[in-house]
């Protein structure tokens, strides 16, 4: 089952002030069961049901033995009804997007943007094993529950400029750019219940409960800048430049510095080009660096590993699992891009 709504409004206050809003979110429950391929291979004379013809069969009875017929009693793993007659296998996810956007242009050519977004996430799984079912015949019923709830937020603020004087174009571009992510993870177990309809991790129990929380926050902040030049629409320059820092890394090595320039001349648009075979044709070239930041966080500043193995004056207590190396930096790539565009 699926809900989601989906709004996108323009406010004009007037001729050189507009704000844009767009929301949007939707809303998903799932029941799983995954048929394996006990569902199709499973032999027809072994009935997944007991006598009575609807209580899901558990055990089957037969022999093994080639040589003399010994009936024996062996659990119905291949029976895979009980497991969607008794289980558990829920999920809740909520997906929320919006943003908001505002425009000014004090002059013709001149615009200055601010973009505020954010984004939210967030997923829970209840997962319940019967004690109806060879699932969770042996625990007497175990049960888990999970959440994971992520937030993104960012800000843009910029100005473009973009006028032609004649035969001259310039454009150009300023802004400051932040990132901030939240990733929250969270889970319990537990076994041993009363009955099959109490099935909260609260009332298993107590000496079969088990927890487990993580959290990860990362931000990153950018100065970006673009500028370009076209002459007669046949010879175009640009340049950009971008200088970011990523939280993950050490202050030493935070920020990196990437930029990238690209030429194009547009034949088609010379006074002595013949246009009556190729309507299109135009030399391109680029060169330029980018950078890699996706890695963890203990990458850069080390981690320690806690444990009950790692007891020390009565409480728990902690090793170092990996060794901090502060000078990790962005990967950087050089990308050269040379190239024709040809229309017939």
């Amino acid at each position: 089952e699926r809900l989601s709504l989906r709004t996108k409004s323009r406010y004009k206050f007037s001729k050189n002030l507009s704000l844009d809003l767009n929301v949007s979110g939707s809303y998903n429950t799932n029941r799983l069961f995954s048929a394996g391929s006990y569902t199709y291979k499973t032999l027809p004379i072994f009935s997944p049901y007991e006598e009575d013809g609807y209580t899901p069969r558990l055990y089957n009875y037969y022999s093994l033995n080639d040589d003399v017929y010994t009936l024996k009693k062996y659990r119905f793993y291949e029976n895979e009804v009980p497991s969607r007659a008794y289980n558990d296998n829920n999920q809740r996810s909520f997906a929320g997007d919006g943003s908001v956007s505002i425009t000014w242009e004090p002059i013709a050519g001149l615009t200055f943007t601010s973009q505020e977004g954010a984004s939210y996430l967030s997923t829970n799984e209840d997962i319940y094993y019967a004690k109806t079912t060879l699932d969770g015949i042996d625990t007497n019923g175990s049960s888990r529950r999970a959440g994971v709830f992520s937030l993104t937020w960012n800000s843009v603020n910029r100005v473009n400029f973009d006028r032609s004087f004649g035969k001259h174009k310039v454009g150009a571009l300023a802004g400051i750019e932040f990132v901030n992510k939240d990733y929250r993870m969270l889970y319990s177990t537990g076994s041993g219940f009363s009955n099959d309809q109490i099935k909260e991790v609260g009332y298993s129990n107590a000496d079969t409960r088990v927890g487990y929380s993580s959290a990860n926050v990362t931000r990153s902040l950018s100065y970006l800048g673009q500028f370009s030049y076209s002459y007669d629409n046949r010879y175009v320059l640009t340049f950009t430049a971008r200088r970011q820092g990523y939280s993950s890394f050490s202050k030493y090595t935070r920020f990196g510095n990437f930029m990238a320039a690209g030429v194009s001349w547009n034949m088609q648009n010379e006074p002595w080009f013949d246009k009556s075979v190729v309507t299109t044709l135009k030399l391109k070239g680029s060169y330029g660096n980018s950078g890699n930041s996706r890695l963890d966080t203990s990458a850069a500043y080390g981690a320690y590993s806690y444990g009950e193995a790692n007891y020390y004056g009565g409480a728990m207590g902690a090793t170092q699992s990996e060794a901090p190396n502060p000078g990790l930096s962005w990967e950087n790539t050089h990308i050269t891009n040379l190239g024709v565009s040809i229309g017939l």
